[in-house]
């Protein structure tokens, strides 16, 4: 039997931070992952904006979250000789006079990440795509390289002897007085971060989550500036893996399967055919689901009543900014006590979790 502190599942964005900011601090830990190939975070557009909606509002603890994002990857890729993370600016094209008057009025307010774009981004606009209203900038944004980053990472995770690629059976998991046991594996807690499949265990599966169904298409638009990212409306485009494109995204609360649907693309190809004055080309088309709170915050900390459980999931479509910050956070609290913000506690569930 093998003792460790930390018994991690899942390596995708949280699993891979919280493993990180562990082992860092000196505690041993090991990570479970079954290495599904379209999981949400490695189908992610990696984009991180800090405005969203209709009436473009600032984004939940966005200014703590763009800061402490930037430094967490930087640091990470130092680490491991490797970058990961980069400015973009946002160039948005509103697709309605409605949205357009939500762009300029966050412009007049100042302060709220909504710039004037300049006569060259105009150009690059006019040049590139049809549109009829005024275009905005949404400064600072920044895209990171997921697939990339749990690449590398899980290759150190592997050369620390601290990942076993093999899938998580949650009936072969044994509470004890002092932790857990899984297989030959004992620890002080087990970390579920491995996405909707923690939502059917038993500790977890009271919580109010809500799963959605995100799907993109990578396409090749060799005549695009790599150097920015472009929305029209909920239509994102945002550069992906060899010199494509990330192009989505959607948002399916009702899906009769798991599958990359027609529907979806063909929406999207006639959505890019009338925004895009050049040809693209559609190489792949992705799927996956992603878990969230209802509250629209996620899950952090030690199950109230199990307390070897733990939980760092539901970030919803912000897990590129919400997993760093929330898995710091969550590694400070197992290891010094330190509180989690209140809004993402978990233990704000107590009385539903009680009922597991």
């Amino acid at each position: 039997m093998t003792k460790i502190d930390y018994l991690v599942i899942g390596q995708g964005l949280s699993g891979s931070f919280l493993s990180y900011y562990l082992l860092e601090q000196g505690a041993s830990c090991k990570v479970i992952d079954d290495a599904a190939p379209y999981s949400a975070s490695r189908i992610a557009s990696g984009m991180i904006n800090p405005v969203t909606g209709r009436i473009v509002v600032t984004t939940w603890l966005i200014h703590e979250l763009m800061e402490f994002s930037l430094e967490a990857y930087e640091q990470l890729g130092k680490k491991l000789n490797a970058s990961f993370i980069t400015a973009k600016d946002i160039l948005t094209i509103p697709p309605s006079q409605q949205m357009e008057e939500a762009l300029a009025k966050r412009v007049r307010e100042k302060n709220s990440f909504i710039e004037q774009v300049t006569e060259e981004e105009k150009k690059l606009l006019t040049e590139n795509f049809h549109f009829y209203f005024e275009p905005r900038k949404i400064k600072p944004a920044y895209v990171v390289q997921v697939p990339y980053f749990l690449q590398v990472w899980k290759n150190y995770l592997q050369k620390m002897n601290c990942l076993e690629q093999r899938s998580f059976d949650f009936a072969q998991l044994e509470i004890k007085p002092d932790g857990i046991t899984y297989q030959n594996l004992q620890a002080q807690k087990i970390i579920f971060c491995n996405g909707v499949q923690t939502f059917n265990y038993p500790p977890w599966k009271n919580l109010p989550y809500t799963t959605t169904k995100g799907e993109a298409l990578i396409a090749e638009i060799p005549v695009l500036n790599r150097n920015y990212l472009y929305k029209y409306g909920a239509l994102t485009l945002s550069p992906w893996e060899d010199n494509s494109w990330w192009v989505g995204s959607s948002f399916d609360h009702q899906y009769p399967d798991l599958l990359p649907s027609a529907q979806f693309r063909q929406v999207k190809e006639t959505e890019l055919n009338n925004l895009l004055k050049a040809s693209c080309h559609i190489t792949n088309h992705l799927a996956s689901v992603r878990p969230g709170c209802i509250e629209r915050k996620p899950f952090v900390g030690i199950h109230p009543h199990q307390p070897s459980f733990v939980i760092l999931n539901g970030m919803g479509t912000k897990g590129c900014s919400l997993a760093p910050y929330f898995a710091h956070q969550l590694a400070a609290h197992l290891l010094t006590g330190k509180p989690i913000e209140p809004l993402a506690d978990i233990t704000r569930f107590e009385k539903i979790l009680k009922r597991s």
